[in-house]
């Protein structure tokens, strides 16, 4: 079930706390700026990235292309503060997809097959004890966080660097939709990151916004890298960065200690396996039922 974190009332008791402690008095240019680029924002009826915001002002309010970091700083201000309308969520992050469209099945009977191989998922949460994320630095190794992550069915946030304003945003309603759904269930997060400068800032960053934008709490924990890790298994330096070390330098059973090591004292495995059973015994039954089930045309090539 896809959990959804919807949309955040104007009266929302946090962001009207929010908009009182971060207040924004932009000069009357940049004010101007603001209210125009938000109606570029609210006149079409799809979600609008920074970039395709600051060209819209550059097209017909003469800001030129050497204005981009000023206006993405106008912006970020007024976004994280609140200011005459605008939210976290306002605008959404740059996304590079194939958005694939028109490819289907060329029969009925075929689709009717592909169903069978659909397993139904049921929750793995209410038997638990509590509520787990694995939020991450290192984007490049979600296999890596998948694999080791598979048994304990928990999600996992990619940072891969300092993350946008829009995505904390929605980090902090995803945690808020997570207490609706389970209430009562303690919310625990588990970090792992690199050690230098930046893999320590990431996460303190990050974490005050998206405290300060969810209006539940929440338990957070940076499992590492750390200095014993580094000494443990003797890790390589960053080659660009002496002295500073990387979450991709550790052997894989590193990786797997510190994941597992951290998972697995508050997921009881077991309870899943019984949920998994009963998928498949369900599974079983879909596809007898699917077996049995007659389309008009079923046959036939579509078109």
């Amino acid at each position: 079930m896809h959990l959804d974190s919807g949309q955040v009332d104007q009266k929302d008791t946090v962001r009207v706390k929010l908009a009182k402690a971060q207040p924004y008095n932009p000069r009357s240019k940049i004010a101007e700026y603001l209210a125009k680029a938000l109606n570029f924002v609210q006149s079409v009826p799809y979600d609008t990235t920074t970039r395709w915001t600051f060209y819209q002002m550059v097209q017909f309010m003469g800001l030129t292309k050497q204005d981009y970091g000023k206006f993405k700083s106008w912006t970020s201000r007024a976004r994280k503060s609140f200011y005459g309308g605008w939210a976290p969520d306002t605008l959404v992050d740059d996304t590079r997809a194939i958005n694939q469209r028109g490819i289907g099945f060329d029969t009925a009977a075929g689709w009717l097959e592909q169903q069978k191989k659909q397993s139904p998922y049921f929750d793995k949460i209410n038997d638990q004890a509590s509520v787990v994320m694995v939020w991450f630095e290192a984007k490049a190794m979600i296999g890596q966080f998948r694999h080791y992550t598979e048994p304990y069915h928990v999600s996992l946030v990619p940072f891969g660097g300092d993350p946008s304003i829009h995505f904390k945003w929605s980090i902090a309603k995803h945690i808020e939709a997570l207490a609706r759904y389970y209430p009562g269930k303690p919310i625990i997060i588990k970090y792992f990151g690199d050690l230098d400068p930046k893999g320590l800032t990431i996460p303190e960053s990050a974490l005050k916004d998206i405290r300060e934008w969810c209006g539940v709490p929440f338990d957070f924990e940076r499992i590492g890298l750390t200095e014993e890790h580094v000494t443990h298994w003797n890790l390589p330096d960053n080659p660009e960065k002496l002295g500073q070390y990387q979450w991709e330098a550790l052997p894989d059973e590193g990786a797997e200690e510190l994941i597992v090591g951290a998972l697995a004292p508050l997921i009881d495995t077991d309870k899943i396996k019984r949920v998994q059973k009963h998928e498949a015994r369900v599974h079983k039954h879909w596809c007898e039922a699917l077996d049995g089930l007659e389309l008009e045309g079923a046959g036939g090539h579509v078109g």
